[in-house]
C-alpha cells in the first residue's frame, strides 16, 4: 500500500542528503502489522509527546487496517488514548476511499452508543460536527449521477413556510443502487421527489434513517405497498403525493397506519373509491386528496351562470381546446358547474386521456367543446 514518510523523518532526510523537499515523499510499504498496529496503540499514551505524534500518525497512514484496534483501544481507561483513536477514526472517516470512510463513520458510531464513557461523548460530538461534511459529499455524489437539488418544485398540497432542502431524482439518474446509499447522509433533507418505472419497492429502504424527511413525492413509479411500509418508518414524514404509480387497495391497510400524515394525495393510482373511503376513516385528521388523475388546467371562480375562468395553464388541456379567460363554464359533461370546488370535484371522477364535453358562455355566443383531458405534470 502507499505509505507517506513522516514529516519528521523526511526533513532527516533532507538534511543528511543536502536537498530541501517541499514535502515528504511518497513510497510503497507493506501494509502494517498487527503488531505494529498495537505497538502504535500502545505509543499513544508514551510520555514524549512526538512520539505520542508520531504513533498516531502512521495510524492514520496504515489506514483501515487500524479501524478496528483503535475503535477497541479507545473504549480502555486512558482518556489520551480514547481522544488520540477518535482522532484517527474522525481523519479516516473524511477519506476519499468509500471503505475507509464508511468503516470509519460506524466505528464513531459504534463508540457514540456508549454516552457514558468519554471517548464515546467525543465520538458523538464529533460526528455531528462531520455530518455536514459527509452530507456536501454525499450530495455531490448524487448530483453527478443526475439527481437535482432543488428538484420537485412547490406542489399544491405541500403547505410549507420558506424554503425547503428538496431533491428529485428522476429521468437523467443513471446511479447504481449503491449510488443510492448516498441518501441517507442528506441528514437535513425535507423533501424528495422520485421519478419514473426504475423507482421500485427496493428504492424506499434509501429513505430510511432520514429524520427530517417532511414530503415523499412518487411519479410515474413502480412502488406498491411493500414499499409504502418502509415510508411508516420515517418520523418527520407529513405530505405524501402518490401520483400515476400502481399502489391498489392491497396498499390501504399501510396508509391507514400513516398517522402523522397531514396531507395525502393520490392521482391516478389503482386505489378504488371505496379504498380511498377506508383511508379517509382511518386518518380523520389527514386531508385526502383522492383522484382518478385527469387535469384540465383552469382556474375559475363563481358566476350567476356557472364559473367564470381567471386562469388556463399554458400547454393545457383547457389551453389545447381553446378555453380562454374570461369564458364561463356552464357545464361539464353534463354536471352543472357552480365553483372550482365543484369543478375539481368533477373531474377527478375522470382518469388522464378521457374525453369530456363541456358547455361554455363565451360573451353571447354558446359554445361546447370536446376536450382530451391531460395528466398532472
Amino acid at each position: 500500500m502507499t505509505r507517506w514518510i513522516p514529516l519528521e523523518i523526511g526533513l532527516l532526510i533532507s538534511v543528511t542528503t543536502g536537498v530541501i523537499a517541499e514535502e515528504p515523499a511518497a513510497v510503497t510499504l507493506p501494509a502494517a502489522t498487527e503488531a505494529q498496529i498495537q505497538g502504535w496503540i500502545g505509543e499513544l499514551d508514551a510520555d514524549r509527546f512526538i512520539v505520542r505524534e508520531l504513533a498516531t500518525e502512521n495510524l492514520l497512514q496504515a489506514g483501515v487496517d487500524v479501524i478496528e484496534h483503535v475503535t477497541a483501544a479507545a473504549k480502555g481507561p486512558s482518556l489520551e488514548v480514547g481522544a488520540r483513536c477518535v482522532y484517527v477514526l474522525r481523519e479516516l472517516a473524511l477519506a476519499r476511499d468509500r471503505g475507509t470512510e464508511s468503516a470509519a463513520r460506524e466505528a464513531l458510531g459504534q463508540l457514540a452508543r456508549d454516552s457514558e464513557a468519554p471517548a464515546g461523548q467525543r465520538a458523538a460530538r464529533t460526528l455531528i460536527t462531520l455530518r455536514h461534511h459527509w452530507q456536501s459529499r454525499a450530495l455531490e455524489e448524487l448530483q453527478g449521477n443526475g439527481a437535482v437539488v432543488g428538484g420537485g418544485q412547490a406542489q399544491p398540497g405541500f403547505n410549507f413556510g420558506g424554503e425547503l432542502f428538496s431533491l428529485e431524482i428522476g429521468a437523467d439518474w443513471k446511479g447504481d443502487p449503491d449510488a443510492l446509499r448516498q441518501l441517507k447522509w442528506l441528514v437535513d433533507l425535507q423533501r424528495i421527489t422520485l421519478v419514473g418505472k426504475q423507482v421500485d419497492d427496493g428504492w424506499m429502504q434509501y429513505l430510511q434513517g432520514l429524520e427530517n424527511l417532511q414530503a415523499v413525492h412518487l411519479k410515474r413509479t413502480t412502488v406498491r405497498g411493500h414499499g409504502l411500509g418502509e415510508l411508516q418508518q420515517l418520523p418527520s414524514l407529513t405530505h405524501v403525493d402518490i401520483w400515476y404509480s400502481p399502489i391498489d387497495d392491497e396498499s390501504v391497510p399501510k396508509l391507514s397506519t400513516m398517522g402523522r400524515l397531514q396531507s395525502l394525495r393520490m392521482y391516478g393510482t389503482q386505489v378504488s373509491s371505496e379504498g380511498a373511503q377506508r383511508i379517509e376513516q382511518a386518518l380523520p385528521g389527514t386531508h385526502i386528496d383522492y383522484r382518478k388523475g385527469a387535469f384540465l388546467g383552469v382556474g375559475c371562480e363563481p358566476n350567476e351562470l356557472g364559473c367564470r375562468i381567471t386562469l388556463v395553464h399554458p400547454g393545457s388541456a383547457a389551453a389545447k381546446a381553446d378555453i380562454r379567460q374570461g369564458d364561463i363554464l356552464v357545464k361539464y359533461d353534463g354536471k352543472q358547474v357552480v365553483d372550482f370546488e365543484n369543478l375539481t370535484k368533477v373531474i377527478s371522477e375522470n382518469a388522464g386521456g378521457d374525453t369530456v364535453t363541456m358547455e361554455i358562455l363565451r360573451g353571447e355566443e354558446q359554445l361546447v367543446k370536446e376536450v382530451a383531458l391531460g395528466e398532472w405534470k
